[in-house]
């Protein structure tokens, strides 16, 4: 997910927090302000104003280490230290796609949920039971769920989707078009300005797969992929396989569930989350590129150096960005679906 970030680089200095801003939404005349006609000869001050919305972002230090001992890389037959550093750093990896997918999804409502998911220090904003609180004249619902007439109360949703069988709450395309307006009809822009990257687990790519009316209608193109991984193109959506989904099991609404059998597809919109790193390395590196320091020497705790210990840190927030303008909106769709592969 990292490839889709609005990515904020923090002083390393007295930083705790990063600041995101959005100005407001371009609007029509209304409530005596805005474009309006003008008289020849009269000096007209029209003095429209434009409000910028922001949030704070808070940086939270994330890291993992490893022992080796000197007997088994004396005697292994592989390279234990590189077999190490290569798979402790694709954990490191899949942490960082779990944090961003948190950032959007997940149950952050406390400062303790929060730094349970690793996401930040302060409680936060995300998408969880935000359906239909966008001030709107229509209904808002950012996130959506298959085969569930929205209510309104995205918990309720939740709790229907969870109680339909896998083959009424599939991907369809109805939903899948439902999503893309949702974005389009509040002027969310895509990040290259034209399609929107949908992020889709390979067991909803499953009945994808099998739906003739979706495989008839993609689009591929093998040598002109905007994205990363990307499969196909429908609709404007840029289908792109995720292989760490979030997911959540029945009464599980906002909490991540390694078997959980709901399954989040998320529609991105450009400045859809943001990810800030602090400048220097002095508290952890770049959260996409963790740098593994390996100690290997004698030392008064190890004179024998008996042991190798490797160990990573970063030290970053991450955040759904959705401004205190009072016109802004979420920039991404979660569409929640169950699937058919067993």
């Amino acid at each position: 997910m990292a490839q889709f970030a609005q990515k904020k680089t923090a002083p390393a200095s007295g930083t705790l927090a990063i600041r995101f801003f959005r100005p407001r939404k371009a609007r029509t005349a209304t409530g005596g302000m805005g474009p309006a006609n003008l008289t020849e000869g009269t000096v007209a001050r029209r003095r429209s104003e434009v409000s910028i919305g922001s949030l704070d972002c808070y940086l939270n230090q994330r890291g993992d280490d490893f022992e080796i001992t000197d007997v088994v890389r004396a005697t292994d037959v592989l390279d234990t230290l590189s077999v190490y550093m290569k798979t402790v750093g694709a954990d490191a990896a899949l942490d960082l796609d779990r944090i961003h997918a948190a950032s959007i999804l997940a149950d952050a409502t406390t400062n303790a949920k929060a730094l349970a998911l690793g996401i930040s220090t302060r409680a936060q904003t995300t998408l969880f039971n935000s359906n239909n609180t966008y001030g709107k004249a229509t209904a808002q619902y950012f996130e959506r769920f298959a085969g569930v007439v929205n209510t309104g109360n995205s918990a309720a949703d939740f709790a229907t989707l969870a109680g339909l069988t896998r083959a009424n709450a599939k991907f369809t395309r109805l939903e899948h078009l439902r999503a893309l307006t949702q974005l389009r009809a509040n002027d969310v822009k895509a990040p290259d300005g034209k399609v929107y990257p949908v992020l889709v687990p390979p067991e909803i790519m499953f009945d994808i797969r099998q739906d003739g009316t979706l495989v008839n209608a993609m689009t591929y193109r093998d040598n002109k992929k905007l994205y990363a991984w990307e499969e196909f193109e429908l609709d404007g959506g840029a289908f792109i396989e995720h292989t760490n989904p979030w997911q959540e099991a029945a009464g599980g609404y906002g909490t991540y569930a390694a078997a959980g059998g709901i399954f989040a597809c998320l529609y991105l919109g450009d400045e859809a989350f943001g990810t800030v790193k602090l400048s220097t390395n002095v508290a952890g590196g770049d959260p996409t590129a963790p740098k593994i320091v390996v100690l290997d020497q004698p030392d008064k705790t190890d004179p024998y150096n008996q042991y190798v210990i490797g160990a990573w840190k970063c030290y970053y927030g991450a955040m759904l960005i959705l401004t205190s303008d009072a016109s802004d909106v979420p920039h991404v769709v979660a569409l929640r679906c169950q699937s058919s592969f067993q």
